[in-house]
This record gives structure tokens, C-alpha cells and sequence, in this order.
């Protein structure tokens, strides 16, 4: 915002701050805001397809070449590389704040971690790591507590970015995250081992044109098509939910800044104490998703996504429709179960080919590992967490409201969870590689559809109700109930 208002529309810096700061006192603060926010929806509307749709494209390669080589390592090693590249080009972009303008930005942020993989690839070898070293009893609990991490990362850094921003500075967030791309480096070099490691053979040209082999992408893909007894309907089922349940979360958290900043004024260290507080509903509704409702309580994974839909389609109606900050914050609440959809999805995938945060920690390690229930179930809790969340984000119409909204998103985020351990259950040991593959392709490609789709949303309904991309996403995410079931 900062770089969009000074750089590019050479405001002073008096007013740029006061727009940051979220006191639009006069008519020239206003016209800052909303042409600042729009350059940056545009901008957004292009980097994020250049940031997933080239590694959507290798993904399909590369998975094939794990599960022969059974090298899940180096599709971690090489992303984290490219991101430290990103934030040492983010420390450059910050020395040349006024003479570089928004969409160099755009590109030192995108292209490294686009051309390395980004996080599709580094999730997608972490999932297939986790996999291989894990029963299929095991897998959901397991996948889940991996879920939980990863969900936590982007909306923890987010959540302690502004009061870090007011203490260090630029440069100082920026070398903070040249420090932990570092150590995760040096962390998965030492640390992690594949279980099963097999070189191929011959030089390194044949070995180049073995790993662009187009059979190799089709290897992914032909889960999609090729009939295996009664699995082809479960794994169109696992792609579509992920689609659905995972769409609105790249979509949303693009604008979200801006939605919070428009409506409700809240600077840099307010937004912050949402995230933070959303992060915790989240984490806690995965927990009981997986953790007690599907270990414990043995509920389906489809019942489980069943959940997680609807909570993300409350959720999302809800802070698109907040009228007060009041009505934002229930928010979180009715997207208590919505995060864990993405874990739901995940699971039903590895069970559909033979052999193989507190709220998603909750539905991780209580639901899922205690209580036995069973993904779909969990899936459910997490997708009606996430519908009832996202409608009260949209229509809160105060802070105190928009403040509830990580409540009702309790078991939101297990929705990702469920997907994924869903994915590993529906197709034999030797492909789950290729599963993980086909879900990370099909997560490479959602942010391609989805954010510019919000963006644009977001960017032509600004001055008019700017809650409107939580009420679409609230609609596009109830299909999603309906396929757990």
C-alpha cells in the first residue's frame, strides 16, 4: 500500500502515512486510499497467477519423478532457496523504495519463488514425505499436524507483521525472513531423510529428458481418467472439493488488508490482533476436526468436510456483510471448522487409490485421533464453519462484529486437512505420490482462477460494498457440503 501510494502515485508522505494509519479525515486521504488499493488489487490480480501457474505446470513432472526416485527432499530444499531470494530481493526493493515502482515489486516477490516451485512444490514434497512414513490409520492425524503448521505460518507471520513493521522497520521484516528461509534450509538438508532413495539411471541428458517425459504429467493426470474399480468418482470428488474448500482462502487473503483497512480503518497493528486471534480460532477448530472428531469419534472424512464447507460459507457471507467491527470479529467463530477442509480433502485423496490451528489442532488431534470420526464428517464441520464465517465477515458491520467472525471459523481451516488425508486414502501406497502431485497441481492452479477473480470483485465493488467477494465466496463454497455428503 505504502509503495503503491508514494512511488506510483507520488502522494506525500504525510498523507500515504494517514492512509496506513487508516485516518481518512479529507477528501485527498480518501482519493489516496481507494486509488492505492486498487493499484494494489491490479497488481495482485497478475502476480499470484505468475507466482502458481508455473510451478501448476511442473508440478505434474516432478511429482512422477519423486515417486520413482522416491526423492521427496529436494522438492523442499529448492523453494525454500527460491524464497530466500525473494526476501533478499524484497531488502533491494526497499532500498529503492521511491525509484522502483510497484510491479518490480510484484516480480522480485513472484519470479523467484515461481521458477523454484513456491509452496505448492514444498508442501506437496512435505505431504508425500509424511505419507510415505505414515500408515493409512495414522495419515489424517499426521497430515493434520502438518496442516496445522503450515496453516499457521502465512497468518502468524501476518498477524505479528505490524507491530514488527512499527519496531523494525522494512528491512528488519525482510531480514528476519532471510534468517528463517536460511535455517529451514539448513534444517531439511541435515534433518530430513527420504525413506527410500533410488537414483535413476544413465546421463544426465537422458536423465533430463526422463523427468520432462510428458507420460510423466500424464501419470498425474490419468488418476483423473483412467478407470480403477470404483475409484475414478471418489478422486474427481477429492479435486473438486479441494477446488472449492481451498479457493476462497488464496482468494480472500489478497484483500483482505484492504477490506479490513476500507471498512473497518484498522491499521497495521489492528490487523494484527485480528489475524492473531483468527489464527487461534483456526487452529483450534482443525484440532477438534481432526484431532477429536475424526481419531476419536471416527467421523468420515466426507462428514468432516461437510462441516468445514459450511463453516466456511457462513463465514465468509459474514464478513462480507459485517456492518460493524462487532460483526467482523464473530467471524472467526463461525469459521471454526473451515481451515481443517483443506486437511479433509488431503485425506480422502490418500484413501482413494489402495494402499496408499487450535481449531484445526483440535480437529487434528481430538476429533480426528481421538474420537476415530471419519474425514468427510470432518470435512462438513470444517466447509459450514468456513460458509458461516465468511458471511459474517461480509456483512459485520463493526469491528466487535468482524471480531467474531474467527469463532464461527473455528473448524474452517481443518477443511484443507481432511481434503488432503481423503486424497491419500483413495488411491494404492505406490501412487500417493501422484495424488499429492494431482492436489498440488490442482492448488497451483486454484490461485490462478481465484485471486484475481476476488481482486477484481474487490476492485469494482470498493466504493460500493466492499464486503461483496465474502458473500461470493460463501456461495461458491456450499457445493462443497454437498460432495462430502
Amino acid at each position: 500500500m505504502e509503495k503503491a501510494c508514494r512511488a506510483d502515485l507520488n502522494f506525500s508522505e504525510f498523507i500515504c502515512s494517514q492512509v496506513i494509519a487508516g485516518n481518512f479525515s479529507d477528501n485527498m486521504t480518501l482519493v489516496a486510499l481507494d486509488k492505492s488499493q486498487k493499484l494494489v488489487a491490479e497488481m495482485t490480480a497478475w502476480k499470484q497467477p505468475i507466482q502458481s501457474g508455473i510451478p501448476a505446470i511442473a508440478i505434474l513432472f516432478i511429482g512422477a519423478w519423486s515417486d520413482k526416485t522416491g526423492n521427496r527432499k529436494l522438492l523442499m530444499l529448492i523453494p525454500i532457496l527460491g524464497e530466500l531470494i525473494s526476501a533478499i530481493g524484497m531488502i533491494l526493493t526497499t532500498y529503492y523504495f521511491l525509484e522502483w515502482p510497484l510491479w518490480v515489486t510484484g516480480l522480485i516477490e513472484a519470479l523467484p519463488s515461481a521458477l523454484t516451485g513456491g509452496l505448492s512444490i514444498v508442501l506437496m514434497g512435505s505431504y508425500s514425505f509424511i505419507a510415505d512414513v505414515t500408515t493409512v490409520e495414522n495419515r489424517t492425524f499426521r497430515i493434520g499436524c502438518v496442516a496445522v503448521i503450515v496453516t499457521l505460518g502465512i497468518p502468524l507471520g501476518t498477524s505479528i507483521s505490524g507491530v514488527l513493521t512499527q519496531q523494525v522497520g522494512y528491512y528488519g521484516i525482510f531480514g528476519i525472513g532471510v534468517v528463517f528461509f536460511t535455517f529451514g534450509f539448513l534444517q531439511t538438508w541435515f534433518r530430513v531423510h527420504d525413506v527410500r532413495n533410488e537414483p535413476l539411471k544413465g546421463t544426465f541428458v537422458e536423465k533430463l529428458l526422463s523427468f520432462f517425459n510428458p507420460l510423466n504429467a500424464w501419470d498425474t493426470l490419468s488418476l483423473l481418467f483412467i478407470p480403477r474399480t470404483k475409484k475414478l468418482i471418489p478422486i474427481w470428488l477429492v479435486v473438486w472439493a479441494h477446488i472449492i474448500v481451498m479457493g476462497p482462502v488464496f482468494g480472500e487473503n489478497p484483500v483482505l488488508y484492504l477490506y479490513t483497512l476500507k471498512k473497518f480503518k484498522m491499521d497495521v497493528v489492528d490487523f494484527s490482533l485480528f489475524s492473531t486471534y483468527s489464527v487461534l480460532m483456526g487452529l483450534a477448530g482443525t484440532s477438534v476436526a481432526v484431532g477429536v472428531l475424526s481419531k476419536i469419534l471416527k467421523i468420515h472424512d466426507a462428514a468432516l468436510g461437510v462441516l468445514a464447507t459450511s463453516s466456511k460459507v457462513l463465514s465468509s457471507m459474514l464478513y462480507g456483510l459485517a456492518p460493524t467491527r462487532t460483526w467482523f470479529f464473530v467471524g472467526p467463530v463461525l469459521d471454526f471448522f473451515g481451515n481443517s477442509g483443506s486437511t479433509v480433502v488431503r485425506s480422502m485423496g490418500t484413501k482413494v487409490v489402495e494402499a496408499e490451528k487450535v481449531g484445526t489442532s483440535v480437529a487434528v488431534g481430538v476429533l480426528s485421533k481421538i474420537l476415530k470420526i471419519h474425514d468427510a464428517a470432518l470435512g462438513v464441520l470444517a466447509t459450514s464453519s468456513k460458509v458461516l464465517s465468511s458471511m459474517l465477515y461480509g456483512l459485520a458491520p463493526t469491528r466487535t462484529w468482524f471480531f467474531v467472525g474467527p469463532v464461527l471459523d473455528f473448524f474452517g481451516n481443518s477443511g484443507s486437512t481432511v481434503v488432503r488425508s481423503m486424497g491419500t486414502k483413495v488411491v494404492e501406497a505406490e501412487k500417493v505420490g501422484k495424488m499429492c502431485s494431482l492436489i498440488g497441481f490442482v492448488e497451483s492452479v486454484v490461485p490462478v482462477i481465484y485471486t484475481p477473480l476476488y481482486s477484481k470483485v474487490y476492485s469494482l465493488t470498493l466504493e460500493t460494498f466492499s464486503g461483496a467477494f465474502y458473500v461470493m465466496g460463501s456461495l461458491m463454497t456450499l457445493p462443497a457440503i454437498f460432495i462430502f455428503l
